[in-house]
Protein backbone atom coordinates (compact mmCIF):
# COMPACT_ATOMS: atom_id res chain seq x y z
CA UNK A 1 0.00 0.00 0.00
CA UNK A 2 2.31 2.81 -1.08
CA UNK A 3 1.30 6.37 -0.31
CA UNK A 4 2.30 9.49 -2.25
CA UNK A 5 5.94 9.36 -3.23
CA UNK A 6 6.19 5.54 -3.10
CA UNK A 7 6.60 5.36 0.69
CA UNK A 8 4.38 2.65 2.22
CA UNK A 9 1.62 4.05 4.43
CA UNK A 10 1.26 2.67 7.94
CA UNK A 11 -1.88 0.63 8.54
CA UNK A 12 -2.73 -1.54 11.52
CA UNK A 13 -3.89 -5.01 12.51
CA UNK A 14 -6.16 -3.77 15.31
CA UNK A 15 -8.93 -1.16 15.63
CA UNK A 16 -6.95 0.68 18.32
CA UNK A 17 -4.26 1.42 15.66
CA UNK A 18 -1.41 0.14 17.86
CA UNK A 19 0.04 -2.84 15.89
CA UNK A 20 1.30 -1.95 12.39
CA UNK A 21 0.98 -4.42 9.52
CA UNK A 22 4.15 -5.68 7.89
CA UNK A 23 4.62 -4.54 4.32
CA UNK A 24 3.68 -5.95 1.86
CA UNK A 25 0.36 -7.28 3.16
CA UNK A 26 -0.27 -10.76 1.78
CA UNK A 27 -3.61 -12.45 1.07
CA UNK A 28 -4.48 -16.03 1.96
CA UNK A 29 -5.02 -18.89 -0.51
CA UNK A 30 -8.59 -17.70 -1.08
CA UNK A 31 -7.36 -14.26 -2.19
CA UNK A 32 -8.50 -12.49 1.01
CA UNK A 33 -6.43 -10.04 3.01
CA UNK A 34 -6.40 -9.91 6.80
CA UNK A 35 -8.27 -7.10 8.58
CA UNK A 36 -6.65 -3.72 7.93
CA UNK A 37 -7.35 -0.72 10.17
CA UNK A 38 -6.52 2.94 9.61
CA UNK A 39 -7.68 6.45 10.53
CA UNK A 40 -11.09 7.25 8.96
CA UNK A 41 -9.79 10.61 7.69
CA UNK A 42 -6.88 9.07 5.71
CA UNK A 43 -6.98 8.06 2.06
CA UNK A 44 -4.65 5.57 0.32
CA UNK A 45 -3.45 4.45 -3.08
CA UNK A 46 -3.61 0.62 -3.20
CA UNK A 47 -1.65 -1.67 -5.49
CA UNK A 48 -2.71 -5.33 -5.93
CA UNK A 49 0.06 -7.50 -7.32
CA UNK A 50 1.10 -11.09 -7.80
CA UNK A 51 4.27 -11.27 -5.71
CA UNK A 52 5.18 -14.72 -7.08
CA UNK A 53 5.32 -13.57 -10.68
CA UNK A 54 6.04 -9.90 -9.89
CA UNK A 55 2.98 -8.80 -11.86
CA UNK A 56 0.66 -5.85 -11.12
CA UNK A 57 -2.99 -6.90 -11.10
CA UNK A 58 -4.78 -3.62 -10.32
CA UNK A 59 -4.28 -0.17 -8.77
CA UNK A 60 -6.85 1.83 -6.77
CA UNK A 61 -6.62 5.49 -5.73
CA UNK A 62 -8.26 7.53 -2.94
CA UNK A 63 -9.27 4.46 -0.96
CA UNK A 64 -10.87 5.24 2.44
CA UNK A 65 -11.64 3.09 5.45
CA UNK A 66 -15.13 1.60 5.46
CA UNK A 67 -17.89 3.03 7.64
CA UNK A 68 -20.41 0.98 9.63
CA UNK A 69 -22.62 0.18 6.62
CA UNK A 70 -19.65 -0.96 4.54
CA UNK A 71 -18.24 -3.06 7.42
CA UNK A 72 -21.58 -4.86 7.65
CA UNK A 73 -21.49 -5.47 3.90
CA UNK A 74 -17.90 -6.74 4.11
CA UNK A 75 -18.88 -9.14 6.88
CA UNK A 76 -21.62 -10.59 4.68
CA UNK A 77 -19.19 -11.00 1.81
CA UNK A 78 -16.60 -12.62 4.09
CA UNK A 79 -19.19 -15.06 5.40
CA UNK A 80 -20.14 -16.00 1.87
CA UNK A 81 -16.49 -16.43 0.92
CA UNK A 82 -15.94 -18.64 4.00
CA UNK A 83 -18.84 -20.83 2.91
CA UNK A 84 -17.38 -21.19 -0.58
CA UNK A 85 -13.95 -22.10 0.75
CA UNK A 86 -15.46 -24.60 3.21
CA UNK A 87 -17.38 -26.21 0.34
CA UNK A 88 -14.21 -26.37 -1.71
CA UNK A 89 -12.28 -27.99 1.15
CA UNK A 90 -15.11 -30.45 1.78
CA UNK A 91 -15.23 -31.47 -1.88
CA UNK A 92 -11.48 -31.96 -1.96
CA UNK A 93 -11.61 -34.09 1.18
CA UNK A 94 -14.42 -36.21 -0.21
CA UNK A 95 -12.61 -36.73 -3.48
CA UNK A 96 -9.41 -37.72 -1.67
CA UNK A 97 -11.31 -40.04 0.65
CA UNK A 98 -13.54 -41.86 -1.82
CA UNK A 99 -12.09 -41.12 -5.22
CA UNK A 100 -15.30 -42.21 -7.02
CA UNK A 101 -17.91 -40.55 -9.20
CA UNK A 102 -20.53 -40.20 -6.47
CA UNK A 103 -18.10 -38.38 -4.26
CA UNK A 104 -17.09 -36.15 -7.14
CA UNK A 105 -20.73 -35.34 -7.86
CA UNK A 106 -21.43 -34.62 -4.18
CA UNK A 107 -18.38 -32.40 -4.02
CA UNK A 108 -19.49 -30.58 -7.17
CA UNK A 109 -22.99 -30.03 -5.76
CA UNK A 110 -21.56 -28.75 -2.49
CA UNK A 111 -19.22 -26.45 -4.35
CA UNK A 112 -22.10 -25.16 -6.48
CA UNK A 113 -24.22 -24.46 -3.41
CA UNK A 114 -21.32 -22.66 -1.78
CA UNK A 115 -20.78 -20.61 -4.90
CA UNK A 116 -24.48 -19.68 -5.09
CA UNK A 117 -24.44 -18.66 -1.44
CA UNK A 118 -21.33 -16.63 -2.03
CA UNK A 119 -22.91 -14.96 -5.06
CA UNK A 120 -26.03 -14.05 -3.08
CA UNK A 121 -23.91 -12.64 -0.28
CA UNK A 122 -21.84 -10.67 -2.77
CA UNK A 123 -24.98 -9.13 -4.29
CA UNK A 124 -26.20 -8.08 -0.83
CA UNK A 125 -22.77 -6.67 -0.04
CA UNK A 126 -22.72 -4.73 -3.33
CA UNK A 127 -26.16 -3.19 -2.69
CA UNK A 128 -25.15 -2.20 0.84
CA UNK A 129 -21.89 -0.75 -0.44
CA UNK A 130 -23.73 1.36 -3.04
CA UNK A 131 -26.11 2.67 -0.36
CA UNK A 132 -23.20 3.45 1.92
CA UNK A 133 -21.36 5.25 -0.89
CA UNK A 134 -24.40 7.39 -1.73
CA UNK A 135 -24.83 8.26 1.95
CA UNK A 136 -21.16 9.17 2.22
CA UNK A 137 -21.43 11.46 -0.83
CA UNK A 138 -24.46 13.15 0.71
CA UNK A 139 -22.59 13.76 3.97
CA UNK A 140 -19.62 15.05 2.02
CA UNK A 141 -21.75 17.60 0.16
CA UNK A 142 -23.35 18.72 3.44
CA UNK A 143 -19.92 19.08 5.03
CA UNK A 144 -18.77 21.26 2.12
CA UNK A 145 -21.86 23.42 2.47
CA UNK A 146 -21.30 23.86 6.22
CA UNK A 147 -17.64 24.65 5.57
CA UNK A 148 -18.53 27.34 3.02
CA UNK A 149 -21.06 28.84 5.43
CA UNK A 150 -18.48 28.88 8.22
CA UNK A 151 -15.92 30.57 5.98
CA UNK A 152 -18.46 33.16 4.91
CA UNK A 153 -19.31 33.96 8.52
CA UNK A 154 -15.70 33.95 9.68
CA UNK A 155 -14.64 36.15 6.77
CA UNK A 156 -17.39 38.75 7.24
CA UNK A 157 -15.91 42.24 7.25
CA UNK A 158 -18.27 44.76 8.85
CA UNK A 159 -16.11 47.75 7.93
CA UNK A 160 -17.87 48.15 4.58
CA UNK A 161 -21.23 48.43 6.34
CA UNK A 162 -20.38 50.30 9.54
CA UNK A 163 -18.07 53.21 10.15
CA UNK A 164 -17.18 52.19 13.68
CA UNK A 165 -14.90 55.17 14.25
CA UNK A 166 -17.79 57.55 13.60
CA UNK A 167 -20.36 55.47 15.45
CA UNK A 168 -18.23 55.15 18.57
CA UNK A 169 -17.49 58.89 18.58
CA UNK A 170 -21.03 59.60 19.76
CA UNK A 171 -21.52 59.26 23.49
CA UNK A 172 -24.79 57.84 24.76
CA UNK A 173 -25.93 61.25 25.99
CA UNK A 174 -25.15 62.83 22.61
CA UNK A 175 -27.12 60.14 20.79
CA UNK A 176 -30.11 60.70 23.06
CA UNK A 177 -29.89 64.46 22.55
CA UNK A 178 -29.73 63.97 18.78
CA UNK A 179 -32.82 61.79 18.87
CA UNK A 180 -34.61 64.37 20.99
CA UNK A 181 -33.59 67.17 18.62
CA UNK A 182 -34.91 65.54 15.47
CA UNK A 183 -37.79 63.85 17.24
CA UNK A 184 -37.03 60.47 15.71
CA UNK A 185 -38.94 58.11 18.01
CA UNK A 186 -39.79 55.05 15.87
CA UNK A 187 -40.83 53.05 18.95
CA UNK A 188 -43.57 55.59 19.56
CA UNK A 189 -44.46 55.78 15.88
CA UNK A 190 -43.33 59.44 15.78
CA UNK A 191 -40.73 60.00 13.06
CA UNK A 192 -41.59 63.35 11.48
CA UNK A 193 -41.19 66.10 14.08
CA UNK A 194 -38.50 68.37 15.53
CA UNK A 195 -37.64 69.29 19.08
CA UNK A 196 -39.10 72.66 20.17
CA UNK A 197 -37.73 74.61 23.12
CA UNK A 198 -38.49 78.01 24.64
CA UNK A 199 -36.21 80.83 25.77
CA UNK A 200 -36.52 84.38 27.10
CA UNK A 201 -34.75 87.65 26.37
CA UNK A 202 -32.61 88.73 29.33
CA UNK A 203 -31.50 92.37 29.44
CA UNK A 204 -31.64 92.57 25.65
CA UNK A 205 -29.63 89.36 25.10
CA UNK A 206 -31.25 86.30 23.58
CA UNK A 207 -29.23 83.08 24.09
CA UNK A 208 -30.07 79.86 22.24
CA UNK A 209 -28.34 76.45 22.45
CA UNK A 210 -28.33 74.61 19.11
CA UNK A 211 -27.42 71.31 20.79
CA UNK A 212 -30.61 71.35 22.88
CA UNK A 213 -33.19 71.98 20.17
CA UNK A 214 -33.46 72.94 16.52
CA UNK A 215 -36.59 75.09 16.92
CA UNK A 216 -37.03 77.85 19.51
CA UNK A 217 -40.08 79.88 20.50
CA UNK A 218 -39.28 83.21 22.19
CA UNK A 219 -41.65 85.93 23.47
CA UNK A 220 -40.48 89.17 21.77
CA UNK A 221 -41.45 91.28 24.74
CA UNK A 222 -38.38 93.55 24.82
CA UNK A 223 -35.78 94.89 22.44
CA UNK A 224 -33.14 92.39 21.29
CA UNK A 225 -29.69 93.99 21.26
CA UNK A 226 -27.65 90.80 20.89
CA UNK A 227 -28.22 87.20 19.79
CA UNK A 228 -25.93 84.41 21.05
CA UNK A 229 -26.17 80.88 19.62
CA UNK A 230 -24.07 78.18 21.28
CA UNK A 231 -23.81 74.42 20.86
CA UNK A 232 -23.32 74.30 17.10
CA UNK A 233 -22.10 70.93 15.76
CA UNK A 234 -18.30 70.89 15.40
CA UNK A 235 -16.55 70.64 12.04
CA UNK A 236 -17.99 71.61 8.69
CA UNK A 237 -21.44 70.00 8.90
CA UNK A 238 -24.27 72.34 7.95
CA UNK A 239 -26.77 73.01 10.72
CA UNK A 240 -29.92 75.14 10.81
CA UNK A 241 -31.78 76.55 13.79
CA UNK A 242 -35.28 78.05 13.49
CA UNK A 243 -36.59 80.87 15.69
CA UNK A 244 -40.20 81.92 16.25
CA UNK A 245 -40.35 85.48 17.63
CA UNK A 246 -43.83 86.04 19.09
CA UNK A 247 -44.38 89.81 19.04
CA UNK A 248 -45.65 91.59 22.13
CA UNK A 249 -45.86 94.97 20.38
CA UNK A 250 -43.30 97.68 19.66
CA UNK A 251 -40.02 95.78 20.28
CA UNK A 252 -36.95 96.01 18.03
CA UNK A 253 -34.14 93.59 17.22
CA UNK A 254 -30.46 93.67 16.33
CA UNK A 255 -28.84 90.24 16.19
CA UNK A 256 -25.29 91.59 15.95
CA UNK A 257 -22.47 91.61 13.40
CA UNK A 258 -21.92 87.83 13.58
CA UNK A 259 -25.25 87.25 11.82
CA UNK A 260 -25.56 88.11 8.14
CA UNK A 261 -28.96 88.60 6.53
CA UNK A 262 -29.59 86.59 3.36
CA UNK A 263 -28.98 88.73 0.24
CA UNK A 264 -27.77 91.40 2.70
CA UNK A 265 -31.37 92.49 3.17
CA UNK A 266 -32.37 92.95 6.82
CA UNK A 267 -35.97 91.70 7.03
CA UNK A 268 -38.84 93.70 8.49
CA UNK A 269 -40.61 91.67 11.16
CA UNK A 270 -44.20 92.12 12.29
CA UNK A 271 -44.44 93.63 15.77
CA UNK A 272 -48.22 93.27 15.98
CA UNK A 273 -49.16 91.67 19.27
CA UNK A 274 -49.39 87.92 18.81
CA UNK A 275 -47.75 87.84 15.38
CA UNK A 276 -45.31 84.92 15.02
CA UNK A 277 -42.20 85.73 12.97
CA UNK A 278 -40.27 82.72 11.58
CA UNK A 279 -36.50 83.11 11.05
CA UNK A 280 -33.84 80.54 10.12
CA UNK A 281 -30.14 80.62 11.11
CA UNK A 282 -27.72 78.42 9.13
CA UNK A 283 -24.00 77.76 9.54
CA UNK A 284 -21.52 75.31 8.01
CA UNK A 285 -18.49 76.14 10.12
CA UNK A 286 -19.73 75.62 13.69
CA UNK A 287 -21.08 79.17 14.03
CA UNK A 288 -18.04 80.98 12.66
CA UNK A 289 -20.34 82.54 10.07
CA UNK A 290 -24.13 82.45 10.38
CA UNK A 291 -26.64 83.43 7.69
CA UNK A 292 -30.26 84.14 8.57
CA UNK A 293 -33.39 84.51 6.53
CA UNK A 294 -37.01 85.47 7.20
CA UNK A 295 -39.75 83.13 5.97
CA UNK A 296 -42.61 85.40 7.02
CA UNK A 297 -45.04 85.69 9.92
CA UNK A 298 -48.31 84.29 11.13
CA UNK A 299 -50.67 87.11 12.04
CA UNK A 300 -52.25 87.15 15.45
Amino acid sequence: MPSSGGVPATVYTDPALTIPHEFPIRSDSGGRWPQIWADEEDTFDVGWSDQLHDANIATYTNVQTVKDALISSADIANTAADAAIAAQIASEEIAQKFGDMDAAIAAAVAAQEGAEEAEGGAEIALAAAIDARNLALQYRDQAKEYRDQAQEIAGFDPSTYLNTATAQAFAEAAQKQARDNIGAQPVLGVVDRQKVATAAIAAGVLTLNASQASIWVVPWDQNITSLVITGWSPGTDQQTLSLWLVAAGGATYDFGAAFKALNNIVPSLSDDVGAENLLHFTTRNAGGRVCYSFSGFFPA
